[in-house]
């Protein structure tokens, strides 16, 4: 039974139907494992190393599913409402990030901004925050199947893990 849903997936995805299915929400489940899986998939690898439960929620299903694209953007869209939730902002994208992380007038501080390396460090991370949203998390949204590789996907979402828990560790 399991291999006659190992090979309907394997069709769907075939004729390509598994990256035109956007609209509907990933199954509670996980994907079942072909059996030429063997050892540490990158699909193990990102129920290890991605631990935030709250990107996991948004995630998970979609990566495990294949929905590789679909998967990082919705982590990147996470990062971006949380921080425009703990900034009260209606601002959104770049346009937030810009704002919110600015060394100067900064809404965010990641640091105490007291030494150049402070400064530095805000002024970087305001950049990255703000290319990861053009970079990333615009294409996912607008581009169909931007992201296809699972490894790619995994590493955008552990950057997503990492600038999410420096926004949370951030003062207003």
């Amino acid at each position: 039974m399991f291999e006659q849903f190992r090979e309907l997936q394997r069709s769907i995805n075939r004729i390509g139907l598994g990256g035109t299915l956007r609209a509907l929400p990933a199954p509670r489940m996980l994907a079942i494992a072909d059996a030429s899986d063997q050892g540490n998939s990158v699909h193990d690898r990102f129920l290890e190393v991605i631990t935030d439960s709250d990107l996991l929620g948004v995630s998970r299903d979609l990566f495990v599913s294949g929905f590789y694209s679909e998967a990082s953007g919705e982590a990147f869209k996470f990062v971006d409402n949380f921080i425009k939730s703990k900034t009260s902002s209606t601002k959104s994208g770049s346009a937030l990030m810009e704002w919110a992380f600015s060394p100067n007038g900064t809404t965010l501080k990641l640091n105490g901004l007291t030494s150049e390396s402070e400064k530095n460090a805000q002024a970087g991370y305001q950049r990255i925050f703000a290319g990861s949203m053009l970079g990333i998390r615009n294409p996912t949204a607008h581009e169909n199947g931007w992201i296809t590789d699972a490894e790619e996907a995994l590493e955008t979402i552990v950057l997503a893990q990492h600038l999410l828990r420096k926004a949370r560790a951030a003062t207003l």
